[in-house]
């Protein structure tokens, strides 16, 4: 959204055009906030599947509109085909992780190792002993809350 709006500043340097070209990104996303619960709704009427199927059309329409415009006169930039693949599998990638992890839940730490007689052994253990965890509310934090909680 942000990047929307510079967009537009750097599109229209006339203060007057540039106004109403914000007028009406500002109404497209009042009217998307609007319509985009109903016809959401109203789509899952026929199937959930269905809401998904909506941003096929809405993405051929900005593409297509995309192609007719021509590319910005101060800093002319090609297209960035490999930087788009990347991020759409890095989306695709954050958005199935998140997904699995619903499922599996959340990770969980293996539990310490026994204490051991020999000091060897102790202080070879990547966890720390009750008797050496920190008891002062400055170690563990300067917030007096959190130390209380811990």
């Amino acid at each position: 959204m942000p990047s929307s709006l510079a967009l537009i500043r750097e599109a229209y340097t006339d203060p007057t055009r540039r106004g109403r070209a914000a007028a009406v990104w500002a109404a497209g996303g009042a009217v998307a906030s609007a319509t985009g619960p109903v016809v959401g709704g109203a789509a899952t009427l026929a199937g959930w599947r269905l809401i998904f199927i909506i941003n096929l059309p809405v993405g051929v329409v900005a593409l297509a509109l995309l192609a007719r415009t021509a590319r910005s006169p101060h800093r002319p930039v090609p297209f960035d085909v490999i930087g788009q693949i990347t991020a759409v599998v890095a989306m695709g990638a954050l958005t199935f992780a998140a997904i699995e992890a619903g499922d599996a839940g959340p990770p969980t730490r293996p539990a310490p190792p026994a204490e051991s007689s020999t000091p060897a052994a102790s202080s070879a253990a990547p966890w720390p002993s009750p008797s050496s965890a920190p008891s002062s509310p400055t170690a563990r934090g300067s917030c007096p809350a959190c130390a209380r909680a811990c």
